[in-house]
């Protein structure tokens, strides 16, 4: 009796021992979660895997494909918490890519995540111009609204302009990233602050915003009007060439100082207006350098307190003064009448343009048969090579090829026949631009 006593009290602390003993436990990973940085082309890869010791329970591999194609795998010996951590890696990948991941237990068990890769839209930088502070009752002003986006400019976009008093109408994209839109006051009995908000949006943009603020003024009786003159207004201007621009201002016969003169353009570059004194302004015209003749148009508007805002435009012409390449004539001497097979011939090749000289033109020669030895520039527009005929079995055409190529001159290549074991020169007779 005392035996089996012993026995399962013995039973009993064995059982209580097990299960007294701790057993880590494999967990399959809870949780993964992918993010994209498209600017940095960095892939974030958040883990949840919960673990009681990080160093012998660990996320092993991470496999990262790429549209379906095995991009990267990486394998740990560890893992830096026993929760949650984040692992970083570089993948440069494009607008729709998609991304897959999957997170594998070192004992066992996976879990996934998988993205679209989607470019962010950028943002929109909106400015207007002229800036004005008031604008009389019943009256107008032309607005120039400039869109861009990192430097570059923004075209194609959709605008909604409200005016909080005011009215707006001739909504028109001008090219360049420039929009133009015309502002009409109301009546009012009092100066009104009056407010133009500005929506825009535009594919591939997020949506863009600009306002700006100016005083509606009462004008008790008919504001006296100003005359705007250029004194030298261009027919034209050369590319790349600049002038500066002469307004006269004047009211009721009398030279207007003090005004706030707007200068927008198109093609030109136009510098800030300066006063000179006497009713007298300036502004530098720049023209741009173009690949072909451009009509370029100027606005000019003048505003002064108790007079009515005028607006003045004209056109000119921008011209290209790149010139024409000039054609190349390429001449030979002698005109050989036979050659033997093995024999030497040596050409001289004259190139001329116009009736002059061309000197220090790159010359190529070939000939699919027998040898051509370049001898070089003779100066005065002579060029000099050797051709050494081959050795023949039976009546052949040969042909040679001449290519002449300068700056500033079409390039020109003939194509010379002769024939046979004697080599007739045709070139008098039959030679034709390639």
């Amino acid at each position: 009796m005392d035996r089996i006593r012993i026995s399962v009290f013995l039973i009993m602390i064995v059982l209580l021992f097990t299960v007294s003993v701790p057993v880590t436990s494999a967990h399959t990973p809870a949780d993964v979660t992918i993010e994209y940085d498209f600017e940095q082309q960095v892939l974030n890869v958040t883990i949840s895997h919960f673990v009681s010791d990080p160093n012998t329970h660990y996320i092993e591999r991470v496999e990262i494909l790429l549209n379906g194609e095995d991009h990267s795998n990486y394998t740990y010996t560890s893992q830096p918490t026993n929760n949650e951590f984040t692992y970083t890696y570089s993948v440069t990948a494009e607008d729709g890519d998609t991304i897959d991941v999957t997170a594998f237990c070192s004992i066992a068990g996976s879990a996934s995540d998988s993205i679209v890769v989607e470019e962010p839209d950028k943002d929109m930088e909106l400015s207007h111009a002229p800036e004005v502070d008031l604008i009389y009752e019943s009256t107008s002003q032309k607005f120039v609204l400039t869109i861009d986006s990192e430097g570059e400019s923004v075209e194609g976009a959709t605008l909604d302009i409200l005016a909080i008093l005011g009215s707006i109408s001739d909504v028109e994209e001008a090219g360049g990233g420039d929009y133009n839109f015309t502002y009409h006051a109301p009546d009012v009995d009092e100066d009104q602050e009056d407010e133009i908000n500005i929506t825009a949006t535009a594919d591939g943009f997020n949506q863009g915003w600009h306002e700006f603020n100016f005083t509606v003024q009462n004008v008790a009786e008919e504001a006296p009007v100003i005359n705007i003159t250029v004194t030298n207004e261009p027919e034209e201007m050369d590319e790349e060439t600049s002038m500066t621009m002469e307004i006269e201002l004047e009211s009721g016969g009398d030279p207007l100082e003090g005004a706030t003169i707007g200068i927008t353009t198109d093609i030109v570059q136009a510098d800030d207006p300066t006063e000179d004194g006497g009713g007298d302004y300036s502004s530098e015209l720049t023209a741009p350098d173009l690949d072909e003749n451009q009509t370029a148009t100027v606005n000019i508007s003048a505003s002064k307190d108790g007079y009515e805002t005028s607006y003045y435009e004209f056109t000119f012409s921008v011209i290209d003064l790149t010139e024409p390449l000039k054609q190349l004539l390429l001449t030979f001497e002698p005109d050989p009448a036979e050659i033997d097979e093995g024999g030497d011939l040596a050409f001289i090749v004259t190139l001329t343009s116009d009736g002059d000289p061309v000197e220090g033109a790159d010359m190529t020669i070939s000939s699919e048969s027998g040898d051509l030895t370049i001898v070089g520039d003779l100066g005065d527009g002579e060029y000099s090579f050797t051709f050494t005929a081959p050795a023949l079995e039976n009546d052949t055409s040969i042909i040679i090829n001449i290519s002449a190529e300068k700056d500033g001159y079409d390039e020109l290549t003939i194509r010379s026949p002769f024939w046979s074991r004697l080599l007739k020169s045709l070139m008098n007779d039959s030679f034709w631009t390639g």
